[in-house]
C-alpha cells in the first residue's frame, strides 16, 4: 500500500518567552509521521562552530504559511511527479523545518480542513521520498536567510536557491516577513505570514 504521512499544523502561537506546548502529531492508519532516519539525504546534524544568535534560537522549529499561487514550489510540484493523498490538492502552503544546527528541510504541503498540512513528498516516477534540504542563518534580528541545496521555483520567474526573509511585523500569532530572491533579481519580492512553533518538529514524541 502506498504510504504517505499527514501531520496537522496545530500551532499554539509564537510565544518565545516560554516553552511551547507539545504539538500533537497523530499517527493516521496507513500514514507515517516522518523521522530524520527515514530520509537518506537528510541534512547532516553536526555541532556548530559558534553559538546561535538570539534570533536563531527563537526561530529554530517548525514554520507553516498559507500562501497564494505566486509562492515558490518544489521540483516535485513543478514536474507534477508528487504522489498526493486521494482528494488532496497540492499547494496553498509552505512547510519548513528549521533545525537548531542551522540545517533544515522543506516538506510538501497542502491546506486540508483549513490547516497547513505537511505531506511526505514521494516521487511517483522513482517511488523515493524527496525533501528539499537547506542551510539557514539569522545573524541579524528578525532577518533569515535560507539557502536551498537544490533548485526551488518561483512561478513565471524560474529557479532559485537563496531566499531572504526580513521581519516586517507581528500580527497576533503570525509573523509577517518580506521575502526576496537574490538569484532572481532585486525586483522580485513577496510578503508572507507564518506560524512558528519554536523547538518542535515533525515526528517529535514518536
Amino acid at each position: 500500500m502506498t504510504r504517505w504521512m499527514v501531520v496537522l499544523a496545530l500551532v499554539a502561537g509564537c510565544k518565545k518567552e516560554s516553552e511551547p506546548e507539545k504539538v500533537e502529531t497523530p499517527e493516521v492508519p496507513g500514514m507515517k509521521v516522518p523521522t530524520a532516519s527515514v530520509f537518506p539525504d537528510a541534512a547532516p546534524r553536526v555541532p556548530l562552530g559558534r553559538p546561535l544568535s538570539q534570533t536563531e534560537s527563537s526561530f529554530a522549529g517548525t514554520w507553516a504559511a498559507k500562501v497564494g499561487n505566486d509562492a515558490s514550489i518544489t521540483r516535485l510540484q513543478k514536474d507534477g511527479t508528487f504522489v498526493a493523498p486521494p482528494g488532496v490538492t497540492m499547494g496553498g502552503c509552505i512547510w519548513l523545518e528549521l533545525y537548531d544546527d542551522l540545517t533544515g528541510f522543506r516538506d510538501e504541503c497542502a491546506v486540508i480542513d483549513g490547516n497547513a498540512t505537511a505531506l511526505e513528498g514521494k516521487n511517483s516516477l522513482t517511488g523515493k521520498v524527496e525533501r528539499v534540504a537547506f542551510d539557514w542563518s539569522a545573524p541579524d534580528a528578525g532577518n533569515v536567510t535560507i539557502t536551498y541545496r537544490a533548485d526551488v521555483y518561483l512561478p513565471d520567474k524560474g529557479p532559485f536557491r537563496t531566499w531572504k526573509l526580513a521581519f516586517a511585523r507581528q500580527e497576533g500569532d503570525f509573523i509577517v516577513f518580506q521575502e526576496s530572491f537574490p538569484d532572481l533579481g532585486p525586483d522580485v519580492h513577496r510578503e508572507s505570514s507564518w506560524e512558528i512553533i519554536p523547538g518542535r518538529y515533525l515526528g517529535d514524541g514518536k
